[in-house]
């Protein structure tokens, strides 16, 4: 996943600067997806119906923001929403009170302003990445316990990852995606050189991949699931979180068989160095967390969970 950023006069190029960042997304992509059929300087910028923008022609994933002298735009193979807000003085109490929930409301009250912006990215985020816009903040809470959730329930069966970022001391950023552990990398477009990202998440070492999102075929299925682990493996991480489901009847699932049996095989001995079924959690995660460590902030997520597959990387 990857973000572009430009810094100065964006004023009517937006389609020239989404274009110029989704090829060199293209260039430095994993060489298993085809673009070469795709001129990306020639792609017609379209708009769904909920006016979500996108690539005629191009199977990626794209969310576009901007604020002050500032133009943003994340890129994925997998959909994503963003946004980022400089910070500016506003009545954030009057408008915390309009938009938001009791306990984000709270939350302002104890953080100001921070706190506020911190809440209002993570929300046009969550909009963004679902298509809808911003209709009505209140549809879903951000906070809990007084402090910022991670994983959102946007709505009943839609649940995203919230990550935040800071591009400056005063311009914060959130973005919004369905899978856990993608790793985030900036790309400055004519940017000065004194300007850097901050805070940007540390190195990922665990991935989930969701083999199921999209009602996929088995041989599909099994398809991404070699793109994204090779693809895992290249970006540094150790240990995979595979979400395969087990079947509507609890006894198994075509794509969790599928993959069982894949992951036997010799051609991903260079890229797999051992793999344990959820259910059998439990006896093997020692040795397992022994070789990552950040296993542990997933362990009770796998435990018993038969339609997961932890898998660890060569």
């Amino acid at each position: 996943m990857e973000l572009y950023v430009f810094q100065g006069d964006y004023k009517n190029k937006t389609e020239e600067l989404l274009k110029r960042a989704v090829d060199m997304y293209a260039k430095k992509s994993d060489v298993s997806l085809d673009f070469s059929c795709i001129d990306f300087f020639r792609a017609n910028l379209k708009r769904s119906e909920s006016g979500k923008p996108y690539l005629e022609g191009s199977r990626l994933y794209f969310s576009i923001s901007h604020t002050g002298n500032i133009w943003s735009c994340l890129i994925s193979s997998e959909n994503v929403g963003l946004d980022i807000q400089q910070k500016r003085k506003v009545d954030f109490v009057k408008l915390a009170n309009r938009f938001f929930l009791d306990e984000e409301i709270k939350f302002v009250l104890d953080n100001g302003s921070d706190g506020f912006f911190n809440i209002w990215v993570r929300k046009e985020a969550c909009f963004k990445y679902f298509g809808t816009g911003i209709r009505d903040l209140r549809s879903f809470c951000v906070v809990k316990d007084g402090k910022l959730l991670e994983d959102i329930n946007f709505k009943k069966d839609s649940v995203c990852v919230i990550r935040a970022f800071e591009l400056t001391p005063d311009v914060k950023g959130a973005y919004c995606c369905g899978t856990k552990g993608l790793d985030l990398s900036l790309n400055e477009l004519n940017l000065k050189s004194n300007w850097r990202m901050k805070h940007m998440p540390s190195a990922v070492k665990v991935k989930e991949i969701n083999l199921e999102r999209g009602g996929p075929t088995v041989d599909v299925a099994i398809r991404n699931m070699i793109n994204e682990l090779s693809t895992a493996k290249r970006t540094g991480c150790k240990a995979v979180i595979l979400v395969h489901g087990y079947g509507s009847s609890g006894t198994g699932g075509a794509i969790k068989i599928a993959v069982k049996e894949k992951l036997k095989e010799r051609s991903l001995s260079g890229v797999v160095r051992d793999f344990v079924a959820g259910e059998d959690w439990l006896n093997r995660k020692g040795e397992f967390m022994e070789i990552c460590t950040q296993l542990r902030d997933f362990s009770k997520y796998v435990e018993g969970n038969r339609g997961l597959t932890v898998i660890l990387l060569k």
